[in-house]
């Protein structure tokens, strides 16, 4: 039975992606998921994006008409949740972690965990990257690409990963997360 929790704080990430926050505590390891439930509607699973001792989140993306429930949310809404669920991820240093848009969401509290990873962040324009000021800051070794230039590199993820794994740097596991 999902617990209801009321939502703290509601943040625009990109294009259509928002993240929930909820004050509450659950015990998570990088790469799980919570179920989701809007109350009449569905349950749908969700990566944990933001991850504390004290507060969780997930992120998702407005598509369909459970996301897009999920998107006109605010501050004080409640939502059903459950979990979490999932393997884990088995965080090893050296590691490069490649992201697609909202495929973000999967990968985000293995890079909260792991020291100093290669991060390849992108999607298909500008107003769909997601986590450019969480992780800019935090770590030099984010490369962000579109598909259209709009933002960093031109081209795909894919074709920056071959530019990592062929650059003599010390890359001993790739974490992946978006689409094929």
């Amino acid at each position: 039975v999902p617990q209801m929790f009321e939502i703290s704080e509601v943040m625009q990430e990109g294009k259509d992606q928002k993240s929930f926050f909820f004050n509450h505590s659950i015990d998570c390891k990088p790469g799980q998921f919570v179920m989701v439930w809007v109350p009449g509607l569905d349950e749908k699973p969700m990566a944990v994006s933001y991850w504390s001792k004290k507060e969780f989140a997930f992120t998702s993306k407005a598509i369909g008409k459970f996301t897009n429930s999920i998107d006109k949310l605010k501050k004080g809404d409640m939502l059903g949740i459950r979990g979490p669920y999932g393997n884990c991820f088995s965080a090893r240093q050296n590691a490069c972690i490649v992201g697609g848009g909202v495929g973000m969401a999967s990968v985000s509290t293995l890079i909260d965990a792991l020291k100093n990873p290669v991060i390849i962040n992108g999607a298909r324009s500008k107003e769909y990257l997601i986590y450019l000021k969480r992780y800019k800051n935090k770590n030099k070794n984010m490369i962000v690409t579109t598909d259209d230039g709009s933002y960093g590199r031109k081209g795909f993820v894919t074709d920056l990963l071959d530019e990592v794994l062929m650059s003599g740097k010390k890359i001993k596991i790739v974490y992946t997360c978006g689409q094929e």
